[in-house]
């Protein structure tokens, strides 16, 4: 469940670290977890299905969980609005984190 000991960071590129690769790569860091929690990806309201989930454990055996999301570069710099949804299931709580281009 989500205790004070947790924290949901997004993480997005910086306008000057773009490069010319046709790609751009996102992540959802959920830190201090004891159980598995559900992270979700949308763009502008539309779920995301092909994201890559990663799971570190620290030495108290808590857990950190990291979402990856890689979209084409026209996406991230569109007008739109990039949400990261993370469901802690015993509490019912959830915390969403977004961010957006700008130049």
């Amino acid at each position: 469940s989500y205790t004070s000991n947790n924290w949901v960071l997004l993480l997005v590129p910086s306008p000057h670290g773009l490069i010319s690769t046709g790609t751009v790569d996102l992540a959802c860091i959920v830190h201090g977890v004891s159980n598995p929690v559900q992270i979700s990806w949308n763009i502008s309201g539309d779920l995301q299905e092909q994201v890559l989930m990663r799971s570190l454990k620290a030495k108290d055996g808590s857990l950190m969980l990291i979402s990856h999301l890689s979209i084409p570069k026209d996406t991230w710099t569109s007008v739109k609005i990039f949400t990261c949804e993370v469901k802690f299931n015993s509490s019912g709580s959830s915390v969403k984190k977004s961010a957006r281009y700008f130049e």
